[in-house]
């Protein structure tokens, strides 16, 4: 089990690499910059609900 567990994981880690160099290039073009910039306040915001249910476990 331990062996899935750590080949899943490591899966992921991929994944989210993949996804920031991703993130990494669009940020590059300034229009998507603005707008993922502008978008920061908003995902604070659903960051703090999440760690709050977290936190409650109510997820």
């Amino acid at each position: 089990m331990a062996k899935s567990y750590r080949k899943d994981y490591l899966e992921r880690v991929k994944k989210m690499s993949e996804f920031q160099e991703f993130l990494n290039e669009q940020l590059q073009d300034d229009e998507f910059r603005k707008e993922w910039e502008d978008i920061q306040p908003a995902m604070d915001v659903i960051r703090a609900m999440d760690d709050a249910k977290i936190s409650q476990s109510l997820t």
